[in-house]
Order: C-alpha cells, then structure tokens, then sequence
C-alpha cells in the first residue's frame, strides 16, 4: 500500500483552529520530521523523532497533541516532560500558540517553583489542556526503541 504524499498541512486533516494558528506562526509546509510523526501519532502511535534544531520537533509532537483535545473535557489530557527548565518554558510557549484557538491552556511546571503558584486562576486557567496516545511504537533516528 502506497502512503499518502504529504505537501501541506492540510494534508493532515487538521482542525482548521490549528490550520490557522499554525498559519498564524508563520508555517508554510511540514518539515520532514512533522511529515513522518505527525500521521503516525494521530493514528496513536508512539514516536522517537530525532532531527536537527530549528525542524519544528515541538510542532511534530505538539500539533497531534492539540488536535486530539476534548475541548469540552476541563481535565489534564496529556502530559509533556522535558529535561531541563528552559526546554519546558520552551515546549509550553510553542504547545500554547498552536492550540491557543482551541482555548488549550498550557502550565509548565519545573523545580523552584512554589505550588501555590500552580492553582487555576493565578498563572493559568484550567481550560482543556492537552491530549495523550495509544501505546504503538516508531521510531525516526538511529536510536534503538525498548521494546516492553
């Protein structure tokens, strides 16, 4: 069976919330990893993506993410780790400009901040926050994926 040929996306079949702010960031077309992973985790796959700085590795995770959120469920949907405090600041901001027409709120949490400031209403309103997927695996890179 013969994949379907990304150009643009959308290709994807992406909500038209994410199309537009997508547009909005100034996205013009999928860079290869966002070809590759973007299709295999709205299907629900599990990902290892691996490409150079600057590729849109964020978008390529972040973008199925946003378009699997129930925007009516006020509950956490997903939940993104990331080594160090400024990649999480990072990851926060792009996620929230991605899903920021689907109403997603986004709360980057790291160590030195005091848990009061993590209560709905003060830096973050407890709006749909992300989506999560199915354990299916790929993998893009030389890296080996563990099999469970």
């Amino acid at each position: 069976m013969t994949e379907p040929t990304i150009t643009t996306f959308e290709d994807l079949n992406l909500d038209k919330k994410i199309l537009s702010a997508l547009k909005d960031m100034g996205f013009e077309e999928p860079s290869p990893i966002q070809k590759g992973a973007i299709p295999l985790a709205l299907e629900g796959d599990d990902i290892i993506g691996q490409a150079q700085t600057g590729t849109g590795k964020t978008a390529a995770f972040g973008i199925p993410i946003i378009q699997s959120i129930d925007e009516k469920n006020r509950h956490v949907q997903a939940l993104v780790m990331s080594p160090t405090r400024e990649l999480c600041i990072q990851v926060a901001e792009e996620i929230s400009k991605i899903g920021r027409l689907k109403r997603v709120h986004v709360l980057p949490v790291y160590g030195g901040q005091p848990p009061e400031t993590w209560r709905p209403g003060r830096y973050w309103d407890p709006g749909p926050p992300f989506g999560s997927f199915a354990p299916r695996h790929h993998q893009f890179g030389p890296y080996p994926l563990p099999r469970p």
